[in-house]
Order: C-alpha cells, then sequence, then structure tokens
C-alpha cells in the first residue's frame, strides 16, 4: 500500500450507504470540505439534518442501481454491508475509473480510511490496511493520549519561521533543511518547554546557519 493525504475539498465525494458507517465517512469528508452525495433508500436522522443544514448536497432516496454515480465524482464510499451491492458499485468505479473504499469488503477497495489523529497541521494517520479497523483506532487512543498538545504550537512557529526563510532567502534550500530539521527535533524531544524558551534556542541555532541574516527574523512566530 502506498500512503497518501488526499484533497477532497470541493471535490465530489459519493457515499452509498446511510446508516452510523457512512455517517462517520460523512463526518471526515465535511471536516475536510468535500462536495457529498448520499446515495441511500433510508438515512439516519443525522444524515437528514446534515444535508438540511447544506453540509451534504444532496440525498438521493433510492437504492443503488446502475449509471447512479455521476461523472466527474473523485471518491466514492460503499457503506452498504451488501456484497452484491458493493459488487455493482465496484464494477461501476472500475468502468469510471473511479476510487473505491468499501468500509465491509476491504478485498474490493482501491484505498482505505486510517483512523487519524489532527491537530492544526500535524495529522497522523494509522492503517491496518483494512485488516481491522478496532485495532486502528485502538492505536490511535493511544498515540492521541500520549502525544503533548503543545507539538501543534512548535509546529506553528517553525511553520512561520519556514515561510519567513523563504522570504528572505528565495526558495527553500539545503541549510534550510538541516536547520528546521534540528530545530523540529528539538521541539518533539521537549514539546513542553515554553515559547519563549523555545525561540531563544532557535535564535541560537540560527547563528550556526544563517550568520548574516537579520536574526529578527528568529525572535517572533507572528
Amino acid at each position: 500500500m502506498y500512503p497518501i493525504f488526499l484533497n477532497v475539498k470541493n471535490k465530489l465525494c459519493v457515499v452509498v450507504g446511510g446508516g452510523k458507517v457512512a455517517e462517520r465517512k460523512i463526518k471526515k469528508l465535511i471536516q475536510e470540505k468535500a462536495e457529498i452525495i448520499v446515495i441511500s433508500k433510508s438515512t439516519t436522522q443525522r444524515i437528514k439534518n446534515l444535508e438540511q443544514k447544506g453540509k451534504i448536497k444532496k440525498i438521493v432516496n433510492s437504492e443503488f442501481t446502475k449509471n447512479m454515480i455521476p461523472e466527474g465524482t473523485f471518491l466514492v464510499f460503499e457503506c452498504t454491508g451488501d456484497k452484491d451491492v458493493a459488487t455493482q458499485i465496484k464494477q461501476e468505479c472500475e468502468e469510471k475509473r473511479i476510487f473505491l473504499n468499501s468500509a465491509t469488503y476491504p478485498e474490493i477497495s482501491d484505498f482505505f480510511v486510517p483512523s487519524s489523529i489532527k491537530r492544526w497541521g500535524l495529522h497522523i494517520s494509522i492503517s491496518t490496511e483494512g485488516k481491522s479497523s478496532a485495532f486502528s483506532r485502538a492505536i490511535r487512543e493511544k498515540i492521541e493520549r500520549e502525544l503533548p498538545k503543545e507539538l501543534s504550537e512548535k509546529l506553528k512557529i517553525i511553520a512561520k519561521i519556514r515561510e519567513k526563510l523563504i522570504k528572505t532567502e528565495g526558495k527553500k534550500n539545503k541549510l534550510q533543511d538541516k536547520f528546521l530539521l534540528e530545530i523540529s527535533r528539538y521541539a518533539v524531544e521537549n514539546p513542553k518547554i515554553s515559547e519563549k524558551t523555545f525561540l531563544k534556542y532557535i535564535e541560537k541555532k540560527s547563528k550556526k546557519y544563517f550568520i548574516g541574516i537579520n536574526s529578527k527574523i528568529f525572535r517572533a512566530s507572528g
């Protein structure tokens, strides 16, 4: 399996099924600002409420039949639990060259939806390649408990510095890569230090890499 993060913002994603599993897929797609169509003869009240709020583009109240997946669909999520329907959806996705995720039948899936942790720009995903969603969830919960919340704040500082470095020196280069890696390793090893202490460390390390560069760019994260 090749790990990848997909940008689904404003892209059409079709969810076939209207139960609790479909709800979970829809929730994540909404978080990533996808355009969503749901195909299902019946849906949970929560899914109906999401359509009423404009979070879902459309609910097609019907059992799945051939040619119900619109042209231009980016991804399809099969959440029916019915193998015959899942097989039919798979055939149509292959014909239209659309990637499919089947919640119940991983053997027909083109991709798997990992269990994930997302804090600001930090996004960690865990997958068992469809073998056990419960196992990947258990690992996610363990990592989530042990992952310091302060890491996101350190990432924000490093992201700002990276942006300022590129503006100051032009495109990113190997020297910048070494510097950013060194301060990133320090942040990961010392997540709970204060912003003031972290910025002092960054300024100190900057002298090793950027003699002659205005040190003000390392003094503030804003």
